[in-house]
């Protein structure tokens, strides 16, 4: 009779997930179809990055996705950096395909979007005449910054088999060579799914989820990580527990906001 130890178990439960996706879902790019791959290059660099960013709740053009005074709800989030539009039908594909048919290997495209959005805020706006405040130089040189993944409860990561918002983060700091902390901040509430929600009812569903499990911050800056912002909400109720332990600056990071 056969023993088998957990890990190999684990390993072989990963193996048939990922056959029974490539049975259910052939490799083949989202975009045009193209074989091999779930996101060609072309298609990739057809997703257009945002060049201007807006206040998170009004969409009134600014320099960094800051909240207006007349929007500013939760003073411990600087603001929303946004790489691209979820109103492309391309990119909202390829972020849906990811997080519930749980493919993947589209983190290393998305993660992509991500550090080429970065990139080019950096390189388009380095020279601008108002790049001064601290918000601004944390993206410019990076200072003192350390990258935070929004967690998922473990309910959901057990559900999913990976937390997306880790994944992209993981990416992005290892490609800019970025200190990531991915296991004090945690959810210890499982609440139900904030998509089915309207925004007051967003804000009361997630408040209080959050806690902090470490060292005081100690005036870190932090970027903090997500797939997709709509209400705010996460963001801030994270940011929230986060300047409690000393962070500095907060700014969020997210593919698009839908």
């Amino acid at each position: 009779m056969h023993s088998y130890s957990l890990k190999g178990l684990i390993r072989y439960a990963k193996k048939l997930r990922i056959f029974l996706l490539d049975l259910l879902f052939p490799k083949e790019c989202l975009g045009c179809l193209k074989e091999g791959t779930y996101l060609c290059d072309v298609c990739y660099n057809d997703i257009q990055l945002n060049t201007v960013q807006s206040c998170p709740v009004c969409n009134k053009n600014n320099f960094l996705g800051s909240f207006c005074k007349n929007c500013s709800t939760e003073a411990s989030l600087s603001g929303i950096l946004v790489a691209s539009d979820y109103k492309n039908k391309l990119l909202s594909k390829v972020i849906k395909s990811y997080k519930y048919k749980f493919v993947r290997e589209l983190k290393d495209p998305l993660g992509s979007l991500l550090i080429d959005f970065s990139r080019n805020l950096i390189e388009t706006r380095k020279n601008n005449y108002f790049w001064h405040s601290s918000e601004k130089r944390l993206i410019n040189d990076f200072q003192n910054v350390l990258i935070i993944p929004v967690p998922l409860h473990k309910k959901r990561l057990r559900w999913r088999g990976f937390n997306q918002s880790e994944d992209l983060a993981n990416i992005f700091s290892s490609k800019l060579k970025l200190e990531i902390n991915t296991n004090q901040l945690k959810r210890h509430k499982f609440k139900k799914p904030q998509t089915s929600l309207g925004r007051e009812e967003r804000f009361k569903n997630i408040k209080n989820s959050f806690t902090w499990d470490g060292k005081p911050l100690e005036n870190k800056n932090i970027i903090l990580i997500d797939d997709v912002s709509t209400s705010t909400a996460t963001l801030c109720e994270c940011s929230k527990v986060l300047k409690a332990n000393g962070a500095k600056q907060i700014l969020g990071l997210v593919l698009a906001h839908g």
